[in-house]
């Protein structure tokens, strides 16, 4: 029998696959829907931050301690927003109060919050029309069949106009944000950011990317519920990274049985089914894919170690998150 790592043993762990993924001073890049702090502004300028209590703040938000940590995030509220401009806008003095409140919230972190204030509209479509009450509950098996979900014009356009466009303007904000670093690492985090490594790896075809899903992957019967051309860019989306994680081996397995099911383009190699896999080994890829495969092949050529580093970042990252 293994004997659980205590917590020291578990950082010590997964400080040595961040010191092997990061060269130099570079530095982690985190991106979700949700940032680790909400922000609080009163009338006389005192700025507070509480920390979140979610599985994925949870799981992440000690990163900083371990490595330089970039996190970018949609600003929900108006005090988010508010913190945003400030973030983005304000010079060294204006922040200090703001700083001061995350380093309280964020004690003995290396971490860079940059909330985006995201449009309005594009913002409501992504997390109130498609992200929160219709993916979720799909992923969750929570519709009752065949009665909903009803796919009707609004919900259609909520993905083209409101999903795509947050998740393109979070993407952009990663590559922009990591725009000096010889290789970027980001992590993507959960159902919000289906798309956005296409629009990294679009920018940055050598980016390390990583997705990780907090919530169940479904049966591929329980997708088809989805337009055919929406359930193929979520596929397609999640190809566009060098490694997913799924919670267990049985998401695992029905990741790859939509893979195969919904992207023609895409057949599997059934060696491997652990949580968490490298993409490029698990699917043969042909067409425009078939540069995604090469670029991974390349890289383990010049650095043999690298797909070591990257299990062991995938692995240590669940170890935290079940803590």
């Amino acid at each position: 029998m293994v004997a659980q790592l205590v917590p020291t043993e578990r950082h010590r762990g997964l400080r040595s696959y961040l010191d092997q993924l990061l060269p130099g001073n570079e530095r982690l890049t985190v991106v979700s829907n949700r940032g680790p702090l909400s922000f609080s502004h009163s009338s006389d300028g005192k700025w507070g931050a509480q920390r979140g209590s979610g599985g994925l703040v949870t799981a992440l938000a000690e990163l900083g301690r371990l490595a330089p940590v970039t996190w970018i995030s949609g600003a929900l509220g108006r005090a988010d927003r508010e913190a945003a401009d400030l973030i983005d806008n304000g010079d060294r003095m204006s922040q200090q109060p703001l700083r001061a409140a995350i380093a309280s919230a964020l004690p003995d972190q290396d971490i860079d919050l940059l909330p985006l204030d995201l449009p309005r509209e594009a913002w409501q479509a992504h997390y109130a029309t498609v992200a929160n009450p219709f993916l979720w509950f799909v992923q969750h098996q929570l519709y009752q069949l065949p009665y909903e979900p009803v796919i009707d014009d609004s919900l259609i356009a909520a993905w083209q106009h409101g999903y795509r466009r947050v998740n393109e303007l979070l993407g952009t904000a990663a590559v922009e944000a990591t725009h000096r670093a010889r290789r970027p690492v980001v992590l993507l985090q959960d159902y919000h950011l289906y798309l956005a490594a296409s629009t990294i790896r679009a920018a940055r075809p050598d980016a390390l990317l990583l997705h990780f899903n907090h919530i169940p992957w479904p049966a591929v019967d329980s997708w088809l519920v989805l337009p055919q051309g929406m359930r193929r860019a979520v596929c397609e989306g999640l190809l566009a990274n060098d490694i997913v994680g799924q919670q267990t081996d049985r998401y695992a397995t029905n990741f790859l049985q939509a893979i195969d099911a919904f992207v023609r383009v895409c057949s599997l190699t059934p060696a491997r089914t652990a949580p968490h896999f490298n993409v490029a080994f698990l699917l043969q890829r042909t067409g425009r894919h078939g540069e995604a495969i090469a670029r991974f092949e390349r890289a383990l050529e010049a650095d043999p170690g690298l797909e070591r580093a990257r299990r062991g970042l995938a692995v240590s990252l669940t170890q935290l998150e079940q803590k």
